[in-house]
């Protein structure tokens, strides 16, 4: 008899509890529902009552709202507080902002140590944003000391994840040999994979392989094409790159579109300079090369013959075509 009463009760908080996690389901189905809505008023109510709760997400999202003035008046500290009670039920993107918190001093004392050490708590379960923070803090010696192969083992493990930046940052090592054998086939291979994702400065590199035939044969119309996909899906020194060669062909107005565009990402002269050395662009500098530098990026004659090493590379006007044919508005 008794036997049955124990069985019948431990049934009867079974079903509540299941009760309980679908209701809580439920609800969070509903706060988000408002939130993607952006009724913010509605969803922080939503969200509060969940919060405090102990539902991780829910914590995870007062946080963020707070952090970003969304339905209430922006306050770090609060944010921060949220956030950490998220982290604390290992929800893994909270254990992240924690980190980049604490890294940037907002709504907490600054501190690089405990930064890492919430990035690599997110890092070990798998999200790959944390795992490339983590790996670029290993890179840098940020908050750690500077190791390049713990810098690759981070990459490998959100490159597993087909991270378009994670194999974009990994090739670039490869490319390097840093913290790992270098080996411009394998780099290729993780810029293809990236590339495919549309990951504009995997394009980029891949273009450079393509150009100066690193680990590839030489083929300069792939390269161009690569520059031209990179420079459309936003990567800065692609699309000066390209405009540079717009304006060999006597593409003025087509060349400042993308000067236009690699400006309002900050693009100077010197990285100007630089993307272009990148790309071997000079060899034996003729005037007409020269004017069409002076002209797009402000250097007078004297500071670009200081600064340009002789570099071995194509002629300028070889297979050029494929830039107006892909740049066309």
């Amino acid at each position: 008899m008794k036997t049955t009463y124990l069985i019948k009760l431990l049934l009867l908080m079974l079903l509540l509890c299941v009760y309980g996690c679908s209701s809580q389901k439920a609800q969070l189905k509903i706060a988000r529902k408002h939130y993607e809505a952006r009724q913010f008023k509605l969803a922080f109510s939503e969200f509060t009552f969940l919060a405090e709760s102990g539902v991780p997400e829910a914590q995870y999202y007062i946080g963020s709202m707070w952090y970003a003035g969304y339905g209430v008046n922006k306050d770090l500290k609060k944010a921060f507080e949220w956030y950490l009670k998220a982290a604390k039920n290992n929800c893994a993107e909270a254990q992240y902002n924690i980190s980049q918190m604490y890294f940037a001093g907002e709504g907490v004392t600054k501190d690089e140590k405990q930064g890492v050490d919430w990035l690599k708590k997110a890092a070990n379960q798998r999200l790959s944003l944390a795992q490339i923070n983590l790996s670029a803090c290993f890179y840098s010696g940020f908050g750690v000391e500077q190791d390049y192969k713990k810098a690759v083992e981070w990459l490998s493990k959100a490159a597993e994840q087909d991270n378009p930046i994670a194999l974009a940052r990994l090739a670039k090592m490869y490319i390097d040999g840093k913290g790992i054998v270098q080996n411009y086939a394998i780099a290729l291979k993780y810029l293809q994979r990236a590339s495919q994702q549309n990951q504009a400065e995997a394009q980029f590199m891949l273009a450079e392989m393509y150009i100066k035939g690193m680990g590839v044969g030489k083929d300069r119309k792939i390269g161009n094409n690569m520059l031209v996909l990179s420079a459309e899906n936003g990567c800065a020194e692609a699309q000066m790159a390209v405009g540079f060669f717009c304006l060999v062909q006597g593409e003025k107005k087509l060349a400042e579109k993308w000067f236009d565009l690699a400006r309002q990402q900050g693009c100077n002269p010197e990285k100007y300079i630089e993307v272009l050395k990148t790309l071997g662009v000079f060899n034996n500098i003729s005037d007409h090369e020269i004017n069409i530098i002076e002209s797009s990026a402000g250097f007078d004659r004297n500071r670009i013959l200081d600064r340009l090493r002789p570099i071995k590379i194509f002629s300028l006007r070889t297979d050029e075509s494929s830039f107006q044919n892909h740049s066309k508005d």
